[in-house]
């Protein structure tokens, strides 16, 4: 017959949970609050993060819309001094620049903004216009966030100078796209070569055709009749049809 197994007396048993207690006790006497402490400040930090990052989503968010709902310079000015993200101060920047551009060239488009910012005065005239759209084309060329961006302005920075008649300041600003953008940003070096290619022919000035002459009018006076045809006498309806008249 097998041997049972041998059971442990009650006062062993409890010696070793006594043992075990008293373990824990110095155990946790000694850390215990180290313990506690590293919970608590890990605790903190998983927070302190939750927070941080539910604020940056909102502050991205935030940012994005307000450079949608942007629609003139003045706007576009405030959403880039607004928020501190690189890719939303770069394009509204470069947004603002644009819209400049072209109400410099475009009156309509300086009325349309005008009428929407309800500001005016800081940019009233088409020359001041062109210099603060090169300020801001600047500004992203020189700390962009992306290469496209450095692209992008200077392609504006040469339209800016072949606007003000600037022929070898625009050359210099296309071929400095061609050399950023390589044969990865292929589309931007074929429009920048392009408008070298164009330079020559726009600083040709527009030869407009002579305005007609028109011919003397005194070439061509106009006589008055001295008299007047004198009528039939008699009445009219008395009068008698000649005698080949029909019937």
């Amino acid at each position: 017959m097998p041997d049972l197994p041998t059971q442990v007396p009650h006062d062993q048993r409890d010696s070793a949970v006594r043992d075990a207690v008293e373990g824990f006790k110095d155990f946790w006497s000694r850390w215990g609050n180290a313990i506690l402490l590293t919970i608590t400040a890990i605790l903190l930090i998983w927070a302190a993060y939750r927070f941080w990052n539910s604020r940056q989503d909102a502050a991205y968010q935030g940012a994005w819309t307000d450079l949608t709902l942007a629609d003139n310079p003045y706007a576009f000015e405030d959403v880039a001094a607004k928020h501190s993200d690189p890719a939303v101060t770069a394009l509204a920047e470069l947004s603002a620049a644009d819209l400049l551009l072209r109400e410099a060239v475009l009156p309509a488009a300086a009325d349309a903004s005008a009428q929407a910012s309800q500001e005016g005065g800081a940019a009233d005239t088409p020359e001041k216009k062109l210099a603060w759209a090169g300020e801001l084309y600047e500004a992203v060329a020189a700390n962009p966030p992306h290469p496209v961006y450095r692209l992008r302005a200077l392609m504006g920075l040469a339209q800016v100078a072949e606007t003000q008649r600037a022929w070898d300041q625009a050359a210099q600003h296309y071929e400095a796209v061609v050399a950023t953008a390589g044969e990865t940003y292929d589309y931007y070096a074929a429009s920048a070569k392009a408008r070298l290619a164009l330079l020559e022919e726009l600083k040709q000035p527009v030869v407009f055709a002579p305005e007609p002459k028109l011919p003397n009018p005194a070439a061509f006076p106009f006589t008055q009749p001295t008299t007047m045809p004198t009528p039939p006498a008699g009445d009219l309806d008395t009068v008698e049809p000649p005698d080949d008249a029909t019937p």
